[in-house]
């Protein structure tokens, strides 16, 4: 959020990757992460930037709504695709 509410650390980078989870579930790993009530989770989530905002910033996003595992393939994948882009513009 902190990049993205900042527009001298925004013109610092090439590339935002956001990480998007819907926000219930965010709500839902806050409180099981942090031990937190659902109202006192939402608050800190609607105290930062809104997923609106950080979706439209976004270059790329990545979705981490389903399994470790899951989203552990999601950024190999991407990290994959980087490189390839990488190479791409370096050769």
């Amino acid at each position: 959020p902190l990049l993205i509410e900042s527009p001298q650390a925004r013109a610092r980078v090439d590339r935002i990757l956001v990480i998007d989870v819907p926000e219930y579930l965010q709500v839902e790993r806050l409180g099981t992460r942090s031990r937190l009530a659902p109202d006192a989770a939402l608050r800190l989530i609607r105290a930062q930037t809104s997923r609106r905002n950080r979706l439209q910033a976004a270059d790329d996003v990545l979705v981490n709504a389903g399994t470790r595992e899951d989203f552990a393939r999601r950024v190999r994948h991407y990290a994959l695709r980087l490189l390839e882009a990488a190479e791409k513009h370096l050769l």
